[in-house]
């Protein structure tokens, strides 16, 4: 069986046979990547949310500035 990432190869030089090196990066894979996929957009609109807050609260605190001098 062929390794096809770093970690499979890394465990194959380091004595574990493919198949078993194989299984064991494509769990790696599943617990790791599929999370970070599915957690993705979430987190994008989390940082969405937030950047349109500060930039609000950034626009609100120029005005005050700019409204202070011109008085």
């Amino acid at each position: 069986m062929k390794c096809a990432f770093i970690l499979a190869d890394l465990m194959v030089a380091l004595g574990r046979d493919p198949y078993h090196a194989a299984c064991t990066e494509m769990w790696l894979m599943v617990m790791i990547i599929a999370p970070v996929l599915v957690l993705a957009p979430y987190l994008l609109c989390c940082w969405d949310e937030y950047m349109r807050a500060e930039n609000a609260r950034r626009r609100a605190a120029r005005k005050r500035r700019m409204e202070r001098f011109v008085k």
